[in-house]
């Protein structure tokens, strides 16, 4: 099977965009049209739950500035229907004409969400970069170090998805640092989740338990239902990722009720996702299915296109597992189209790596490496580096299915190497079992029961009890021809 973590966003992580104290776009927004006019605050507040782009707007609405306020409401309209071009086109007028430090600082991060939310990783960067700037400027200002911790949590982000997660862990613990030191318990709680995040993917299991466990505190503490469900949702993800597939259902389920309780139609769709992808796992496909189609339904009926991509790529997942290919590509070409669309580049990169998937399924190799190569170019160009690795990882499994050990070994061991440079722990382990594979179809024994335990060593130490059982059968196969091989050298008859 070709699994890996951020295929068909099979159990997602929710991170936050823009962070801490008096923010628009904390986690998610979602739409709802008006038929009267609207202040620029009512609309930032009502794009708040919206899923791709999150805004920081510290001071502009209530800001006597017409001008700027008109330039502002009006990228937020571009925004409303995806044309982010137009949208960054507007705030970067509005910033020609704001004078404001800390307003400043709102912009540029709202300027780098909305090139995040198209995957542009550099471009982010480059925004987020001057927003820290422009706050360093005016250090002593709360709005501007509220600003300033923002913009750092951000650029975890971006490390996070380059997948340089040494470096993500970096600016979050910074930002968490500032948001510390301001006594802001709400910024604190986005930022522990945020941190979480990063030791999750790095495989560190109990210390993101820890960090979602606090912010999970700070949220019921503050009242703040929504971040409460978020870490609720990623609790449960926790508990997914170490087999303890009740409890992960048990938290999906708490996260569900809080969000329909509040309205928050997106998170209400998130939750639905990660309930789905519960049932996956435990071979329910039909029980999965319905909640991905559930989830689709929400993010069509609110206008979330990044949403109604992912469910559709989910369910193409479902259908794949079906053997019902045809039908898994109909889903998977859509997804990549809406993704196309709206310019989010790693969503594109990851339906593309799907497609291939299948085709490898259909036993089409050569069109599936087709498709993976051109994942792996988008991911190149982010760049996103888990993403290079986990494509190279499933270039590898490829070429092992077409009988080509060789080629098959030097892919997994690039693998390998990256996920050692980026701390993945998790791509390790799957790297060294994939090589142990690979040795164990070449009849190299040794080798192979080397690479199994190495990968068992690590699987154990994240605590990754599917995998461990996974690992040890792989060891046990391993070990019994061993055993055969000997046997048959001590018989009488050779």
């Amino acid at each position: 099977m070709l699994k890996q973590k951020q295929w068909a966003t099979l159990g997602r992580i929710a991170t936050a965009i823009a962070l801490l104290g008096f923010i628009y776009g904390v986690f998610r927004f979602a739409y709802t049209k008006v038929s009267r006019k609207e202040s620029l605050e009512e609309k930032a507040a009502r794009l708040e739950e919206r899923q791709d782009i999150g805004l920081y707007l510290k001071g502009i609405p209530k800001s006597g500035d017409e001008t700027l306020k008109k330039l502002v409401g009006k990228a937020l309209d571009y925004f409303e229907e995806y044309r982010y071009g137009e949208g960054i086109e507007g705030l970067e007028k509005a910033l020609s004409v704001c004078k404001d430090y800390s307003q400043r600082v709102g912009i540029e991060i709202t300027i780098g969400n909305a090139y995040y939310a198209q995957s542009k990783l550099r471009e982010a960067e480059n925004h987020y970069r001057e927003a820290i700037h422009i706050a360093e400027k005016v250090y002593g200002e709360i709005e501007s170090r509220q600003g300033r911790a923002a913009a750092l949590c951000n650029m975890g982000l971006i490390y996070q998805d380059k997948g340089e997660l040494d470096n993500a862990l970096k600016y979050c613990q910074e930002a968490l640092k500032i948001v510390w030191e301001l006594d802001d318990p709400r910024g604190e709680a986005f930022c522990l989740g945020n941190v979480g995040n990063v030791y999750y993917l790095k495989g560190d299991l109990d210390r993101a338990f820890k960090y979602q466990q606090q912010a999970l505190k700070l949220d019921q503490e503050t009242a703040y239902p929504k971040g409460e469900a978020i870490a609720l949702g990623n609790i449960g993800l926790i508990y997914q990722e170490l087999g303890e597939l009740d409890e992960a259902l048990g938290y999906q389920r708490s996260a569900l009720e809080i969000h329909r309780k509040i309205r928050n139609r997106y998170g209400e769709a998130d939750a639905l996702c990660n309930i789905g992808s519960i049932y996956y796992l435990v071979g329910k496909w039909d029980e999965a299915f319905n909640y991905y189609k559930d989830a689709l339904e929400i993010h069509r009926k609110i206008g979330s296109r990044q949403g109604e991509s992912s469910d559709l790529g989910n369910i193409g997942v479902i259908y794949q597992k079906k053997h019902e290919f045809d039908e898994a590509l109909k889903h998977h070409n859509e997804a990549l189209r809406i993704f196309k669309e709206i310019g989010h580049r790693l969503g594109e990169a990851n339906e593309l790596c799907s497609i291939g998937e299948v085709y490898y399924l259909k036993g089409k190799f050569d069109v599936a490496l087709e498709y993976l190569n051109d994942a792996l170019m988008i991911h190149r160009k982010i760049p996103y580096r888990l993403g290079q690795a986990s494509d190279i990882d499933l270039i590898g499994e490829i070429h092992r299915g077409k009988g080509e050990l060789n080629s098959a070994l030097k892919y997994h061991n690039e693998a390998l190497g990256i996920h050692k440079e980026i701390g993945y722990r998790e791509g390790e382990a799957r790297a060294l079992s994939n090589i142990g594979s690979v040795y164990h179809l070449r009849g190299h024994l040794d080798d192979a029961l080397k690479y199994l335990k190495d990968a068992l060593e690590i699987f154990q130490g994240i605590g990754m009890q599917t995998e461990v059982k996974k690992t040890m059968e792989k060891i046990a196969a391993v070990e019994d021809e061993k055993k055969k091989q000997e046997v048959s050298k001590t018989s009488p008859l050779n």
